[in-house]
């Protein structure tokens, strides 16, 4: 794995001797790297905030802020880039672990849990949540009539994607979303606008086609960009929330953990 490709990582824990321990292991591992190493949510807060760490390994109950206060608070920030979220606590009350969910959490884990499991969540963790959501854009896309062929449908893909995982972006859809997309595919502003606007226009061309799909989208007959992004990241949103299995596993040495499928 390549140096830029590496994964970095915050450990929030108020036990120095577990986060010590938890450091060495990641750091075993080529592509991961923790970063910091820290004992109350509130330096967990300030971290994040500077926009570098990739993954927060965030205990739940901590001192001065708890893990479900930072998850709320980074929830409200407009950051163009929010790390994800394995949580982990001696608590499995269903409604914590929802709550952690509901906040952006992608795993939860109940101590005490197994380094080796932990390290897979880790490595799976971009793979089952990128595809998953990807795959249901492009089915909700094709449903719609929007063909993969024109640059529109990219720049409808990343703009979709972007306000998933930052909801707060769509707030400024023409100072932020649109000039990030138009850095990546080398083009300009103005043209990211037009496209989508296009494959926008094409999709509901024919009022009669695909009708019924549109009002389970919740969609109008001439919707704006944002209104057409923020609808279909509403819709993934949901499925997301829906498909994550609350059911709990147990290794060997019956050891808990929460996951997502």
């Amino acid at each position: 794995m390549k140096i830029t490709d590496t994964k970095k990582i915050i450990i929030a824990d108020d036990n120095e001797f577990f986060r010590d321990i938890l450091e060495e292991r990641i750091n075993e591992e080529d592509g991961l790297e923790v970063i910091k190493s820290l004992g109350n949510g509130s330096l967990v807060y300030e971290e994040i905030l500077k926009g570098h760490a990739d993954l927060v390994i965030l205990d739940i109950i901590m001192p001065v802020l708890d893990g479900i206060g930072v998850l709320e608070k980074v929830q409200n920030e407009n950051l163009i880039k929010k790390p994800k979220f394995i949580c982990f606590s001696g608590l499995d009350e269903m409604k914590l672990v929802k709550k952690a969910f509901s906040m952006g959490a992608s795993y939860y884990l109940k101590k005490p849990f197994s380094l080796e499991v932990l390290i897979e969540r880790i490595k799976a963790l971009d793979y089952e949540e990128n595809n998953i959501l990807e795959k249901e854009l492009e089915d909700i896309m094709g449903k719609l009539g929007i063909s993969q062929k024109v640059n529109g449908y990219l720049y409808i893909k990343k703009a979709i994607l972007m306000v998933i995982k930052n909801n707060g972006v769509m707030d400024s859809i023409t100072k932020v979303i649109y000039p990030y997309i138009a850095n990546e595919y080398n083009t300009t502003d103005k043209n990211v606008e037009r496209s989508i606007r296009s494959c926008i226009k094409r999709a509901f061309k024919d009022e009669k086609e695909n009708c019924w799909y549109r009002l389970s989208l919740d969609l109008s007959d001439k919707p704006t960009n944002a209104e057409f992004i923020q609808k279909i990241a509403n819709k993934l949103i949901n499925i997301a929330v829906h498909t994550r299995d609350f059911s709990h596993e147990c290794d060997a040495k019956d050891i808990c953990y929460f996951k997502i499928k």
